[in-house]
């Protein structure tokens, strides 16, 4: 899945099984006794295994609820008197329990926990043997993007599902864990005049009366989160199958869904498919696995996109677009759809066994998609996307109050908060650093082991590390990766040179990177693969001790602490200077690894504010457009907490990167490059926002206004959303109501987007407070509320009304917000910058103490007091 917002899966439905070779016989024990045991709230015994399920799901969106009723092969190993499983919001629950004899049981459900956890409890001790659960139900749909939910536009409702990753249980009873993986049979029973789509094709379609009964074809082995399905008026494009290739000797049907009316959008999104999929296919060696591909345009989404096999859901803005669409959303389409993509082998051929594994999937992701979409547009600038992911993940990783890759998951309420940028972003840039480390090559041969080994189950940590050790050779590779695995932090290298008497040799030493303020212990160290240049001759050792002692063959005079830029750690210097001069000769990912070093240098107060700022000009001259916008963040954070006189700064930031936004113009040109295109939305943002350029903001004020007048707006179409919140923020109260009614009045979720985006700009007391309001109103989707909150809460001039907004409106927030993601909101609020704020923030959240949400407060909070250290310094 590729995070937005939060996340969910999906799940459905028929029913019976053959119980001709069941094994043992039911017995009653001789002296039935009720077991007592603690309520599982993670991972379920493995002594009731399910191997099967048969679903079927009457859904109607057009109803406020739906009924399902199926059948669970289930195999007890152990003698019990009751079953754990899964089951949430469900009325009428009824489950019965059929021997392998035959005998029907009926039970007590019994309600656990309130992640979903129920105990089903039975009239007598059954001894090991083959059983059927039959159960059927009825349950509301969610309305907060959770489990199965209704969607309406258009005056249509439809139903989506959203089951990862602990959700399927809002939809059916069952074993809601990902190592449980097994074939689904689904039927679903929808009004005829709707459509249904899921995992697997349709296989048989019957009316009775005014409803059709839809049957799709068993699925290949899945988990419970994986299993997706959707129902309405929804168009469905046939496109041309994904043909054949050196790796896959079979083609593979492709549709497009959307809801009514937008199928005729979804033109791009299919035919740059094929070419993504035959990329990834090539470098896994391993045909897609699915029988086919459905992707699906959902109006009202948590999260991103989500990787259910042969029907991956997408946020609409990612999928639909016409000819005029803007450079960044079919970029977006790209990277995402990559991601997506990735899944189908990472995550859905091969599955971790529990949560704790999640890096499994979506660092793997993040890192196969990204390189996916690297060869499919190499001009896009995908080329240093996993660099600048991890770079931004050692912001978190700076944190004490972090999690590691591979944190264990000991409570449902946590699994969510292992979906951020440590999971993503580092996850995938480790796996880079790897990658670099043993060679491509190597790393190829054992990530097609590992998937091989272990397609259509379940493989863990251990088994993919173990893949690459054994591809590599090198034992050693084992623990290093789970240095980096199992511990947080950012490591720090620190080098000397020494040359004197013949010898060459460099002292290196690890401890751990901390910013300004911190409590942390930097004492700490890895196993770090340590890549680095002398003279022009690239080196690479694993760093196992503290300090390490590097022989040279003699004593170099440039010296390159982190060759290849592939590293997940920072370095530091006495003198930038040498290093800086040869930053145009470097490889950009090289380059951008110093930078972000030189960043790092700020932010933990080694580096003098003056020193770094006298860099900035130069910087900023760099070719590449990564490396020359490198300290945008840097200035963004002086400027707000630092600069003495913000006009001169501002100033400042005009006369370094003025010029080249000038040179670019704010129109697009004729032939000019992706990059080129790329820079001028950065550089654009920045100087509007950050320089408050008059000139700028009166050029981009008259484009919207133009924009919204249907008329040409003289400006590249990257621009549009850029322009309509400084045309907001500039033209106050009837510009703030133009665009709420634009906003109202279409469907298009790109204009929808680009509205309030812009609404949640504004900072003005009036209308910031009106933003807000909206964010509860009504004719809105869930996830757009998440916008307006969002943009209010990390405002530099709104975060402190829109906090107290948030303690003034609380329970109408968590109404719409997702349960499983409300833990998260604390980090809205980490953008404040002075203790007393922390102290604030930490009693408010502590007296809620939304379960699972104590590492996000203790972070929220320990950002902020670092955010003082700073700014105080």
């Amino acid at each position: 899945m590729r995070k937005f917002m939060l996340s969910a899966l999906a799940l459905a439905l028929l029913g019976c099984q053959d119980k001709a070779d069941t094994q043992a016989p039911a017995a009653t024990a001789p002296a039935a006794q009720s077991q007592v045991e603690a309520t599982p709230v993670a991972q379920l015994p493995r002594w009731a295994e399910p191997s099967h399920y048969q679903l079927t799901l009457w859904v109607d969106p057009d109803q406020p609820g739906f009924k399902g009723q199926g059948e669970i092969a289930l195999q007890l190993t152990q003698a019990s008197d009751h079953l754990w499983l899964h089951a949430k919001d469900m009325s009428q629950l009824d489950i019965k329990v059929v021997t392998a004899e035959g005998e029907i049981l009926d039970t007590q459900v019994e309600d656990k926990d309130d992640t979903g956890v129920i105990r089903l409890a039975l009239p007598k001790t059954l001894s090991p043997q083959q059983l059927t659960l039959k159960f059927d139900y009825q349950a509301p749909y969610n309305q907060s993007l959770e489990g199965l939910y209704k969607v309406s536009e258009g005056g249509r409702n439809y139903a989506f599902t959203q089951f990862e990753s602990i959700d399927a249980r809002r939809a059916f009873p069952g074993f809601d864990e990902p190592s449980f993986k097994v074939p689904f049979d689904l039927t679903l029973v929808v009004p005829k005049a709707m459509k249904a789509v899921a995992n697997t094709p349709e296989v048989a379609r019957r009316e009775e009366g005014e409803l059709a009964y839809v049957q799709f074809a068993t699925t290949k082995p899945l988990p419970t989160y994986l299993l997706a399905f959707a129902v309405g008026d929804l168009d469905i494009v046939q496109w041309q199958d994904l043909p054949k290739t050196a790796v896959r000797e079979r083609s593979v049907p492709l549709r497009g869904v959307a809801v009514h009316g937008k199928g005729d959008k979804l033109k791009f999104a299919l035919e740059n498919t094929a070419g993504i999929v035959e990329t990834l296919e090539n470098y896994f060696g391993i045909p897609y696995p699915y029988q086919k591909l459905d992707i699906i345009a959902v109006p009202d989404f948590a999260a991103g996109a989500m990787e259910n096999p042969g029907a991956i859901t997408y946020r609409e803005q990612l999928l639909l677009m016409d000819d005029s669409a803007p450079f960044w959303q079919k970029r977006s389409y790209a990277s995402v759809h990559a991601h997506e993509l990735a899944h189908q082998w990472f995550g859905d051929l091969v599955t971790m066994p529990w949560w704790t594994d999640i890096w499994l999937n979506e660092a793997f992701a993040t890192w196969a998609g990204n390189k996916a979409a690297a060869k499919w547009g190499p001009d896009w600038g995908y080329d240093l996307g996993i660099a600048q992911g991890g770079q931004r993940a050692m912001g978190a990783d700076s944190l004490v109050n972090m999690r590691e890759i591979r944190q264990p998951i000991l409570h449902n309420a946590d699994i969510s908060n292992a979906f951020d940028g440590i999971t993503y972003q580092k996850g995938g840039a480790v796996l880079q650093m790897f990658e670099h480390f043993v060679g491509p090559e190597v790393f190829q041969k054992g990530v097609h082991q590992y998937l091989t080994d272990h397609a259509w189950g379940n493989a863990s940590a251990e088994d993919f590390v173990g893949a690459i050790a054994k591809a590599a050779d090198n034992d050693a590779v084992n623990q290093a990766f789970m240095s980096f695995l199992t511990q947080t932090g950012v490591p720090k290298v620190a080098i000397e040179r020494h040359c004197q008497d013949g010898k060459a040799e460099l002292k290196v030493t690890q401890s751990r990177y901390l910013p300004l303020g911190s409590k942390g212990d930097a004492n700490r160290t890895w196993d770090l693969p340590f890549c680095f240049e002398a003279d022009g001759e690239r080196h690479c050792q694993l760093l196992t001790e503290k300090q390490s002692t590097l022989a040279l063959n003699s004593c170099p005079s440039t010296l390159l602490p982190n060759a290849g830029g592939t590293g997940y750690y920072r370095f530091s210097l006495d003198d930038w200077q040498p290093l800086f001069a040869t930053l145009p000769t470097l490889g950009k990912a090289e380059a951008l690894g110093v930078l972000d070093s030189f960043n790092a240098a700020l932010s933990d107060g080694s580096l003098p504010l003056d020193s770094y700022l006298a860099q900035v000009p130069a910087i900023a001259q760099l070719k590449d457009r990564e490396l020359a916008t490198a300290p945008l963040g840097q200035l963004g954070f002086i400027l707000a907490h630092q600069a003495k006189d913000k006009d001169a700064l501002r100033g400042q930031f005009q006369a370094w990167y003025g010029p080249r936004l000038a040179a670019l113009g704010l129109a697009a040109k004729a032939g000019e490059s992706k990059d080129d295109t790329l820079l001028r939305s950065t550089l654009a943002a920045f100087l509007a926002d950050k320089a408050r350029t008059p000139a700028l903001r009166s050029a981009l004020s008259a484009a919207a206004e133009a924009h919204l007048a249907g008329k040409d707006a003289g400006i590249a179409p990257d621009l549009i959303g850029l322009a309509l919140e400084v045309w907001v923020q500039d033209k106050g109260q009837p510009a703030f109501d133009s665009l709420k009614a634009r906003l109202m009045a279409s469907q298009d979720a790109v204009v929808r987007q680009r509205a309030l985006q812009a609404l949640a700009s504004v900072e003005a007391p009036a209308l910031a407070a009106q933003a807000r309001d909206l964010a509860l109103a009504e004719g809105l989707r869930v996830n757009e509320r998440f916008m307006l909150m969002g943009g209010q809460a990390y405002g530099l001039e709104t975060m402190a009304d829109t906090y107290q907004w948030f303690k003034e409106h609380r329970q109408g927030v968590e109404a719409v917000w997702p349960a499983s993601g409300r833990k998260r909101i604390v980090s809205g609020f980490s953008g404040f910058c002075s203790l007393d704020k922390a102290k604030d923030l930490e009693a408010y959240f502590g007296q809620l103490a939304y379960e699972g949400g104590e590492r996000n407060l203790k972070a929220a909070v320990e950002s902020i007091e670092l955010c003082a250290a700073r700014a105080g310094q």
